[in-house]
């Protein structure tokens, strides 16, 4: 056999040997990632709904992940996700509008600085499992959207063990040998923020991940993507409700340092809305540290309360 040979053996050999590897990662440790764990739940959820009808979806980032607690309340859940960019958001509810047949009589939309901020809207950050987002949306769309050439994507679709933000180490511990449980698509948090250490610096660090020095700048992509939301939930015959998400009085007056109005932010934002309504409890705990898992995410204490307020809410306005 002749050295060209080899090298041509080598490369099959390499090729089976990946393929082996990413079929045996695909059916194992990708199953065990909390967006394949997300699936799994809401596809037993949706079985349970008295004629495909949802009547409260919530849809956000973490912070609605966090914040909603749907465990002990009926036909409600959660679908916010870590990270998650308004993009990602509206393939979702188109799927579960056009794909999972479901109506939804109420749909609850995060509204924060940080759902728009340009800092963390990034395309690095967009589809950042592309095996996963690909039951969303097609690759075309999704390369416009990542800025990753339609053939790369190709690649990282059918070979999700090499692709970008796989993070397979990580993986392995976090998700494979201590799973977060999910139902209903809420994930708790049990931290307690009252007796966390330095937390003024925490603060600091978390504010400035979203916020340059300048005021906030809005990212274009996830404002079209915001408004594509709001078109698609009309469309469906769905109720808009914008829900602020609270945070700790540290995060409050870190925010306050980057000259950011509110009042400002609300009115570009709701300029081209029609009918929604509007929840604004930002600073309904400020002073209830112990409800908060960090600067800006609650706790299952404060979940479990700020749920009954916010469905509350809803249901008298």
């Amino acid at each position: 056999m002749n050295s060209d040979q080899h090298f041509i053996l080598g490369i099959v050999c390499f090729l089976i040997a990946i393929t082996i590897c990413n079929a045996v990662y695909d059916k194992t440790i990708n199953q065990t990632k909390f967006l394949y764990r997300k699936d799994a739940d809401w596809d037993r959820f949706k079985t349970t709904l008295p004629n495909s009808n949802l009547e409260y979806a919530f849809m956000g980032d973490s912070h609605m992940l966090a914040d909603i607690d749907t465990t002990s309340v009926n036909n409600v859940y959660n679908f916010g996700t870590p990270l998650e960019d308004y993009s990602e958001t509206y393939y979702k509810l188109n799927k579960v509008y056009d794909v999972d047949n479901i109506s939804i009589n109420y749909l609850v939309l995060q509204l924060d600085e940080y759902a728009f901020a340009n800092k963390i809207r990034t395309k690095a950050l967009r589809f950042r499992d592309y095996k996963y987002y690909n039951d969303y949306v097609d690759i075309v769309n999704m390369s416009n959207l990542t800025g990753i050439p339609y053939e790369s994507l190709v690649v990282y679709i059918n070979f999700n063990i090499i692709a970008p933000h796989n993070g397979l180490s990580g993986q392995i511990i976090n998700n494979y040998f201590r799973p977060k449980p999910v139902l209903n698509g809420y994930s708790n948090r049990t931290g307690n923020f009252s007796i966390a250490n330095n937390k003024t610096k925490l603060a600091k660090d978390k504010v400035a991940q979203f916020f340059n020095e300048s005021p906030l700048v809005f990212n274009d992509v996830s404002f079209d993507y915001f408004n594509k939301i709001i078109s698609l939930a009309n469309e469906h015959n769905t109720t808009i409700v914008l829900l602020s998400m609270p945070v700790t009085d540290m995060y409050y007056i870190e925010l306050e340092t980057y000259n950011f109005s509110r009042q400002e932010f609300y009115t570009k934002v709701l300029s081209q809305i029609g009918n929604y309504t509007l929840i604004d409890n930002y600073d309904i705990y400020l002073d209830k540290p112990e409800y908060f898992d960090d600067v800006d995410h609650l706790n299952y204490i404060g979940s479990r309360l700020y749920t009954g307020v916010v469905l509350d809410a809803i249901r008298y306005t």
